[in-house]
C-alpha cells in the first residue's frame, strides 16, 4: 500500500512539473499564455495569428494579442483628506464584495499615493493616477494582482529597483512626462517583475545603463525612452550580452533624443576576436528604435558597418528610419546606410581608447585600417610603456622622438604591425626584441645610435626596417649584415649605412670588405654534421639488421602480407629426426594420435608407401598442402654426422621454409624436444624460426604439450581431401 502511494506522489509531482514547465497551453478559441516560467496564466494569445519559433510567438503575444480575462472592473474612489495631498481610497457599498477593482484619479491634487491601497491588494487590478504631482513611490508591494499602472504627467524624479518587486500581475507601467533622472541598475530584473510595456519617454535622463535593456529570460514588447537627454550606454556592472544567456529581446525605442547618441558599444569587452563579435550579434533578437535621433559615427558604428552590416541595420532599424550621423563633421546629416561607400571620409570614424592607454599616449581605434594607433610621439619617454589596451585590431605605435635607450620585452610588441623608434637614443637591437615581433611589417629605426644588431635579424627581411645611416662600424665583423641584404634582396630605397674608417657614412652595399682582407667566417656546420652522423648511425643499424635478421624480417613480413588460404587440404604437417628412437616413439605413440582425437588431419614424414624414395616422399609431402608445420627440434637436428647423413632433414625444411614464404603454408611451429638453445643451432633460418614463431618447450616431454599446440593451431579444419 505504501508503494502504491509513493507512485501516485511521485506522478502528481511529475505532473506538477510537466504543467509549470509549458509557456503555451490551449484553451478555448485562444491559448491562455504564459510570458516566463514565474508568470501568471491570465492572458490568452491567438497563436493561429502568433506564429513562428517561442520568440517570435512570445514576441507576438507581448505586443499584440494580449487580453485580460477580466471582463468588467468596479470602479473605486479616491478622496483628498487634507491639504498636503495625502489621501484615501473608499469602496461604495453597492461594490462590496467586488471580485475586481480599479481606481482612476487623473488630473488633481494628488502628492502622494493613498494610504490604504494595501486594502485591496486581491481585487486591484488597475491603477490611472496620471495628471497629478506625486513626488515619492509608495511600498505596494502587496498589490500583487495590479495589472496595469499609469502615472504619466506626474513629478516623480527616480526609479528604483524595488519599485515593482511583488507585483506578479503587473504588465503595463506608463512613466512618461515625468521629471525622472535616474533609475537604478537591474530595474526590471527581480524574478517577481514581468513587464510587457514600460514608457519612459519624455523624462530628463542623460545615460542608459545595459542592466535596464537586456532583461535576461524575460519577454517583453516595448520599454521607451524617447525624448529624453541620452547620449550614450553604460556597462556599470559588465551585463553581458554572451551567447549563453537567454536574451529573449523585445524592442527599446530611442526616438527623438534631444542630443546626439553615442553608440558606446556595451558588450567590447568581452570579445576577444571579430568572430566572436559577429556570431554575439548574429544571435541578438532585440531591436532599438532610434528614429528621428542623431548618431555620432565613430568606431562603434565604423566596427558594426563593416564586420556585421546587416545586423546593424536589424538590430537599429536603420533601413526603415534613416538614420543620420550628427558628427563629425564631414559626415554630418550622412546616411548611415551610405557611410561605406563613403570610403575616404570612413577614416573619420575613430574613437579615443582610454582604458590602459598610456598616461603620456593617445590611443585612437580606426576600424577602417583595422588598427589602434598609438601616439606616444615626442613624450620624452626613456622606456616603453609597461601595457596597452587590448583591441579586436592589430596595434600601431609611434614613439618617435623620444629618448628610448633599449627596446623592453613587452606583450604588446606581439600584436604590433608597425612601430616607429625614429629620433631616439637606440643603440643596439637585441634578440629578444627579434623574437617578440611575429606579426611586424615595419620598424622605424631611422636617426638613432645603433651600433650593433643582432644576427638574429638575418631570419626577417630587411625591408621590414628602416635604419637610414647608423653607427655600426664598417669592419669585417659587419660585413654579413651586407650578406644577408644582398641574399634577401633589400629594396634599395631602404638603405643601410655604416661608418668607414674616416668616419664618412656609406651604404653598407657599396662598401668594399675585400680591401680589409676580411677572413671568410667558417659557417657553423656542427647541426649539418651531427645531422649526418644520426643519418649514418640510422642506416649502418639498419643494414646490420638486415645482414643479422634477414631471416627474422622475412617472417614478419609473410605474417604481415598472409591472407587466408582456402586450399589446406590438411591440418599438420609434423617434421622429425626419424632416426631419433625417443622423438619417433614421442611423435607416433603420444603427439600424433592425441591431434587426430581432438580432430587434426596429421600426417609426417613416415607416412609413405613402402620403398618411396626419401626425395620423392619430401616433394609429395609438401605438395599434400598442410595447413601448419611442426618442426621438431631435437639433438644434432641440423647437424648430420657425415656428407649423406640427415641431409634429408633439412631438405624437409627448406621446402616448408619456402611454401611459407610463399604464403602457402599459415605457421611454423617448433616442438624444442632437447630444450635446445639458439646457439646450439647451426642453420640461421632455423634459429629465425625458433625465435619468431611459436614455440612448444617438452621439458618432461608430456605435461601441457597438447594443450599448448591446440592453443596455437585453432579449430581444425573440417573438410580433408587427401589422394
Amino acid at each position: 500500500m505504501l508503494q502504491v502511494t509513493a507512485l501516485a506522489q511521485l506522478f502528481l509531482v511529475l505532473c506538477t512539473v510537466l504543467i509549470n514547465s509549458i509557456w503555451i497551453v490551449k484553451g478555448g478559441k485562444n491559448f491562455d499564455w504564459k510570458p516566463d516560467i514565474n508568470g501568471t496564466n491570465d492572458y490568452t494569445c491567438d497563436l493561429d495569428f502568433c506564429t513562428g519559433d517561442q520568440f517570435d510567438v512570445n514576441r507576438c503575444c507581448a505586443c499584440l494579442y494580449i487580453e485580460s480575462n477580466i471582463s468588467e472592473f468596479s470602479p473605486l474612489h479616491v478622496e483628498i483628506i487634507n491639504n498636503k495631498g495625502e489621501s484615501v481610497v473608499i469602496l461604495n457599498k453597492k461594490d462590496i464584495g467586488a471580485v475586481n477593482v480599479s481606481i482612476k484619479h487623473s488630473n488633481g491634487w494628488l502628492r502622494f499615493f493613498p494610504s490604504n491601497l494595501c486594502d485591496f491588494k486581491s481585487e486591484l487590478k488597475s491603477i490611472d493616477f496620471s495628471y497629478n504631482q506625486i513626488k515619492q513611490w509608495t511600498n505596494f508591494s502587496c498589490l500583487y494582482m495590479l495589472d496595469s499602472l499609469n502615472l504619466t504627467r506626474n513629478s516623480l524624479a527616480t526609479v528604483s529597483n524595488s519599485t515593482f518587486i511583488g507585483l506578479y500581475s503587473l504588465r503595463s507601467v506608463d512613466l512618461s512626462f515625468n521629471e525622472i533622472r535616474t533609475i537604478d541598475l537591474h530595474m526590471l530584473s527581480d524574478q517577481s517583475i514581468h513587464l510587457f510595456n514600460l514608457d519612459l519617454s519624455n523624462n530628463l535622463m542623460k545615460t542608459l545603463d545595459a542592466s535596464n535593456m537586456i532583461v535576461q529570460d524575460k519577454f517583453f514588447c516595448k520599454i521607451d525612452f524617447s525624448y529624453n537627454e541620452i547620449r550614450g550606454l553604460t556597462n556599470t556592472d559588465e551585463t553581458l550580452l554572451t551567447n549563453e544567456v537567454n536574451q529573449n529581446g523585445g524592442d527599446i525605442f530611442l526616438r527623438n533624443m534631444r542630443e546626439e547618441f553615442y553608440f558606446n558599444e556595451l558588450f567590447s569587452y568581452s570579445f576577444k576576436t571579430i568572430e566572436d563579435y559577429q556570431i554575439l550579434f548574429s544571435n541578438f533578437r532585440g531591436t532599438y528604435d532610434i528614429k528621428n535621433s542623431k548618431a555620432h559615427c565613430d568606431c562603434h558604428v565604423a566596427r558594426f558597418l563593416k564586420f556585421c552590416p546587416d545586423d546593424f541595420y536589424r538590430i537599429y532599424k536603420a533601413k526603415n528610419n534613416k538614420l543620420v550621423c550628427g558628427s563629425p563633421e564631414n559626415l554630418v546629416n550622412v546616411s548611415v546606410i551610405d557611410l561605406p561607400l563613403y570610403n575616404e571620409v570612413f577614416d573619420e570614424m575613430i574613437c579615443e581608447v582610454w582604458d590602459h592607454c598610456p598616461r603620456k599616449c593617445k590611443c585612437i581605434e580606426q576600424p577602417r585600417r583595422d588598427r589602434l594607433f598609438i601616439d606616444c610621439s615626442n613624450q620624452s619617454l626613456h622606456t616603453l610603456p609597461a601595457e596597452m589596451p587590448q583591441s579586436l585590431f592589430n596595434l600601431e605605435i609611434d614613439f618617435s622622438d623620444n629618448s628610448i635607450i633599449n627596446i623592453d620585452n613587452r606583450e604588446y610588441l606581439k600584436r604590433t604591425v608597425e612601430i616607429n623608434f625614429e629620433r631616439n637614443l637606440l643603440k643596439t637591437v637585441d634578440k629578444t626584441f627579434i623574437e617578440n615581433i611575429p606579426m611586424m611589417s615595419s620598424v622605424n629605426l631611422k636617426e638613432n645610435q645603433i651600433t650593433t644588431l643582432a644576427k638574429e635579424i638575418q631570419n626577417l627581411h630587411p625591408d621590414i626596417f628602416l635604419f637610414n645611416q647608423t653607427e655600426v662600424v664598417c669592419e669585417c665583423s659587419s660585413e654579413w649584415i651586407k650578406i644577408w641584404r644582398e641574399l634577401k634582396h633589400a629594396n634599395k630605397s631602404f638603405e643601410f649605412g655604416c661608418r668607414a674608417e674616416n668616419g664618412h657614412g656609406i651604404v653598407i652595399e657599396l662598401f668594399s670588405f675585400i680591401d680589409l682582407f676580411c677572413e671568410t667566417e667558417k659557417p657553423d656546420n656542427s647541426a649539418i654534421i651531427i645531422g649526418f652522423l644520426v643519418l649514418l648511425s640510422i642506416l649502418s643499424f639498419v643494414l646490420t639488421a638486415l645482414f643479422f635478421f634477414h631471416f627474422e624480417l622475412s617472417i614478419l613480413g609473410a605474417k604481415l602480407r598472409r591472407k587466408t588460404h582456402k586450399d589446406w587440404n590438411r591440418d599438420v604437417f609434423i617434421s622429425f629426426d626419424e632416426e631419433n628412437i625417443e622423438v619417433f616413439i614421442f611423435i607416433q605413440k603420444i603427439l600424433k594420435p592425441n591431434l587426430i582425437r581432438k580432430g587434426y588431419k596429421v600426417f609426417s614424414s613416415d607416412d609413405m608407401l613402402f620403398g618411396q624414395s626419401r626425395d620423392l616422399k619430401d616433394e609429395h609431402n609438401v605438395q599434400v598442402e598442410p595447413r601448419d608445420v611442426i618442426i621438431v627440434l631435437s639433438d644434432n637436428f641440423d647437424k648430420p654426422k657425415n656428407i649423406n647423413d640427415n641431409c634429408w632433414i633439412m631438405t624437409e625444411f627448406d621446402y616448408c621454409w619456402k611454401k611459407f614464404i610463399g604464403l602457402h603454408i599459415r605457421n611454423l611451429i617448433t616442438l624444442n624436444f632437447d630444450s635446445l638453445s639458439s646457439s646450439d643451432l647451426s642453420n640461421r633460418k632455423l634459429k629465425a624460426v625458433k625465435r619468431i614463431c611459436p614455440c612448444v618447450l617438452v621439458p618432461d616431454r608430456r605435461h601441457e604439450v597438447l594443450a599448448r599446440f591446440e592453443t596455437i593451431l585453432g579449430a581444425p579444419i573440417r573438410k580433408h581431401a587427401f589422394n
